[in-house]
């Protein structure tokens, strides 16, 4: 095997708009750290496989689009071979408009992302090195599941009753003469530790540098599944989540990075192989509402109400809503045990607890972010249960039917299950 990694900055221009928060009216004030695109490059035999991690809230599919296009053929690499994720930093901008926080420099700045892509792909592919594979293993404790009954209702609270996933675990590419060549490492923990003016890569930037530091070779960072899991940073009182400070995340980023450094001590090696699998499937709507609920929707004023208009304007010119999700997964094998899977949207962390004790004999990282944006992607009993996970249908500008329905989890299962299939042993 054969790997290389390297990383360009897109580090964008003060008063660009950021995206994550809907409350921002005006462009960033500063920056606290820059922003990067990362790229892996892996190779056996005649196959290569990039990988690469974007500090942005997420990933357009335009961008995703163009790379297939033109770098693939450029370097040799299969469009399917090509994987994309985000770290979902919130303090970075969006790479399209979706909202009125928009302005020239986020155009402009979107067009920049595709050069940088390139460049992280051409460097990683100039320092490509036979190497080894050795998994690590350690833990950081800056999470926290962030649902929580309170007065009959679902809320975004701090919830210490259910466990998150604390470890952090990576895999270092290390080459003949013993220098790391990269690491991929991977936590749960949604990565909105501030929400203020300045453009930052959050906790993750700041492990990356610190990694580098330490142990002399870059990093890429993957999100897990993170969609209901956030960072520990809490009121006085317990009760409610605060607005960190550059304090805290400098110290969420060493916590990281410490972790993935005293794993690197006690590193495992595996044999090395390498797969990659995608599929598209389609997730299920509900059926959309009666024209009478959604004028009544529409007139209470509910949270609903934007979605619906949405959807009672298509549904008035007699068109048919969108009933189903179309839905990217990709699966990548980076040892004879070690699976790496990519889920498109925000994607809460039973998905990844429910398939990793399906599949005990694999080394089984799930991830969200991946491929293009998209809305929340619950569980059936957190659609029972409600709350902002389940109801992110809403701000869709499109005139989908309504939430996920019944078949959600069967559906992504079964996909999973092809795709590590596809892979062999």
């Amino acid at each position: 095997m054969k790997f290389g990694m390297a990383e360009q900055d897109i580090t964008p221009k003060l008063g660009i708009f950021q995206g994550g928060y809907g409350f921002r009216d005006h462009g960033a004030e500063g920056i606290r750290d820059p922003l990067a695109v990362v790229a892996a490059v892996i190779g056996q035999g005649k196959r290569r496989v990039m990988l690469c991690s974007f500090d942005l809230v997420y990933i357009d599919e335009s961008l995703i689009k163009k790379a297939r296009q033109s770098l693939s053929k450029k370097f040799g690499i299969a469009p399917m071979d090509m994987i994309f994720h985000a770290t979902h930093t919130h303090s970075a901008p969006e790479p399209r408009r979706t909202s009125d926080q928009w302005n020239e420099k986020n155009t402009e700045y979107a067009k920049t992302l595709l050069p940088a892509l390139d460049g992280a792909i051409a460097d990683a592919i100039a320092s490509m090195k036979t190497c080894s594979v050795s998994c690590v293993e350690d833990a950081a404790d800056f999470n926290v599941y962030r649902r929580r009954f309170k007065e009959g209702q679902m809320t975004m609270s701090p919830n210490y009753e259910v466990p998150v996933d604390k470890r952090v675990r990576g895999l270092v590419f290390t080459a003949k003469n013993g220098r790391r060549l990269g690491i991929i490492y991977t936590y749960n923990c949604h990565m909105n530790v501030c929400g203020d003016y300045e453009i930052s890569a959050d906790f993750a930037g700041w492990a990356r540098a610190a990694i580098r530091r330490d142990l002399k070779c870059p990093s890429l960072y993957l999100q897990g599944c993170c969609g209901d899991v956030r960072p520990r940073m809490v009121n006085e009182e317990g009760t409610g989540f605060r607005r960190g400070s550059t304090d805290d995340v400098r110290d969420c980023g060493e916590q990281l990075a410490g972790a993935v450094i005293r794993g690197a001590k006690n590193k495992k090696r595996v044999s090395p192989a390498l797969g990659c699998s995608a599929t598209r499937i389609s997730l299920p709507l509900k059926p959309a509402p009666p024209m009478k609920q959604l004028r009544a929707l529409i007139k209470s004023g509910s949270s609903e109400k934007k979605w619906a208009n949405i959807l009672l304007k298509h549904l008035c010119a007699g068109k048919k809503p969108i009933t189903k999700q179309p839905y990217d997964m990709q699966a990548l094998k980076l040892g004879k045990d070690v699976v790496l899977l990519f889920l498109q949207g925000e994607v809460v962390s039973e998905y990844a607890t429910l398939l990793e004790k399906y599949y005990p004999d694999l080394n089984l990282w799930c991830h969200g972010y991946s491929h293009a944006a998209l809305n929340y992607i619950p569980t059936s009993h957190i659609l029972a249960e409600g709350g902002y996970e389940a109801s992110s249908y809403m701000y869709a500008r499109k005139p989908i039917s309504g939430p996920y329905g019944a078949g959600l989890e069967k559906d992504i299962f079964a996909a999973a299950n092809k795709l590590i299939q596809a892979l062999g042993k």
